[in-house]
């Protein structure tokens, strides 16, 4: 049977993994397989090649460090299938993935989990669209970001959002962060989001304001390198925040959602440090959030923005927990401490409404979910929450 599904799976120095996922990913229905193996210091592509012929190998040298966009590349560059399933070495899915997910895939989306937590790295796209906004962006180098960094680039191409059942995967293995950072220069993980943060910021809004998607590489890399330089400038400095300002020509400015840019766009950046006990921290909240433990994850919460009273995702989560506890309004203060560092957030926004709506502030719901899809106008939990509250009226929503 002709293949439908393509699986791209990296690996490098995570043989130890493979041993363990690949197995699934072989023994899938209407589908193939391709790993990529970097420099395969453990010999995994030839434990592949002698366990596994059936799976497609594609050799890559590192040029000067890992670069997970470089290898994801890669393999899409030998794929030929209709679907494109990228996914870690780590994770192990259910032996009827294919047979359960493909009948929910439709042109014009992207697929992610419904719950991401360790699981970002798994994105189904179909391989025309993933062509067609040029697929990982190789200027990001460093462990992170460069899924969140597809996605967006998806959506501004039209491409709207969907989940994939959770239950779909089977278990996903643990590991340090040691064990995610050992091919990058860049050790510290928080440093690594803040350049992929700031990054981020540069080209999206560079991107919005001339309406030119097609960055060139050399332009991509030279952006990165400046967001990376002036990182690095403020930690080596111990300047706690710091901000710049970067031209976009006048004639190129264009109406975005309530905003126009026109001659200059100033970031701000807050480069206040996590350390990796807050980390360790957020996972945990995290897990628990996701395994139904909301005091604990509340706890967990609090430690951290005691610490770090700014932390998005921190306060995020908080707000998440409340509201799962029925503490309505500690979660609506939650939201708007979180929304004041990050006000475009559509998520955030769409769960404040949901708040909002069970508070029968109806009117503040409805605003909260526009400014949502004003910002993500494809967010199917906003367009779910927003048709809801105008259908139903008075009609409380469940918990998502």
């Amino acid at each position: 049977m002709t293949p439908i599904i393509t699986f791209i799976v990296v690996c490098k120095g995570r043989l130890k993994h493979l041993r363990a996922s690949l197995p699934k990913l072989m023994q899938q229905s209407k589908s193939e397989t391709i790993v990529v193996c970097s420099n395969h210091p453990d010999g995994a592509a030839d434990w592949v090649e002698k366990n596994y012929p059936a799976a497609k190998i594609v050799m890559l040298d590192d040029e000067n460090e890992f670069n997970m966009s470089k290898n994801r590349n890669a393999g899409l560059n030998l794929a030929t299938t209709k679907w494109i399933c990228f996914i870690d070495a780590d994770i192990i899915i259910q032996s009827d993935f294919t047979d359960r997910v493909l009948p929910l895939l439709r042109d014009g989306n992207y697929y992610t989990f419904s719950q991401p937590g360790g699981l970002s790295g798994t994105c189904i796209a179909a391989l025309n669209d993933l062509v067609s906004v040029g697929g990982y962006d190789e200027a990001l180098v460093g462990w992170g970001g460069e899924d969140t960094d597809l996605h967006a680039r998806l959506r501004l191409h039209k491409i709207s959002s969907g989940t994939i059942p959770l239950e779909l995967i089977e278990s996903s293995i643990k590991h340090s962060q040691d064990t995610r950072t050992k091919y990058y220069h860049q050790k510290d993980i928080f440093v690594s989001h803040a350049i992929a943060e700031l990054y981020a910021e540069i080209k999206f809004s560079a991107m919005i304001a001339t309406q030119n998607f097609n960055v060139s590489i050399n332009e991509r890399k030279r952006m990165f390198n400046f967001a990376s330089d002036f990182i690095n400038s403020h930690i080596r400095s111990g300047t706690a925040s710091g901000s710049f300002n970067f031209r976009i020509p006048l004639h190129n400015a264009v109406p975005f959602l309530s905003l126009k840019v026109e001659k200059e766009i100033t970031i701000k950046v807050n480069l206040q440090m996590l350390t990796s006990r807050q980390i360790a921290l957020l996972t945990r909240a995290t897990e628990a959030y996701n395994g139904g433990k909301f005091s604990e994850a509340k706890l967990l919460c609090r430690e951290i923005i005691k610490a770090k009273p700014d932390f998005f995702k921190a306060l995020h989560l908080l707000a998440m927990v409340q509201t799962r506890l029925g503490r309505l309004n500690d979660a609506l203060a939650s939201y708007e401490r979180a929304l004041a560092i990050r006000p475009m957030d559509a998520e955030a926004l769409n769960n404040s409404g949901l708040v909002l709506q069970k508070m029968k502030r109806f009117d503040e719901a409805l605003a909260s979910y526009d400014r949502a899809l004003a910002f993500q106008p494809d967010l199917a939990q906003a367009l779910r929450n927003r048709g809801n509250l105008l259908f139903f009226e008075q009609k409380e929503p469940p918990f998502f």
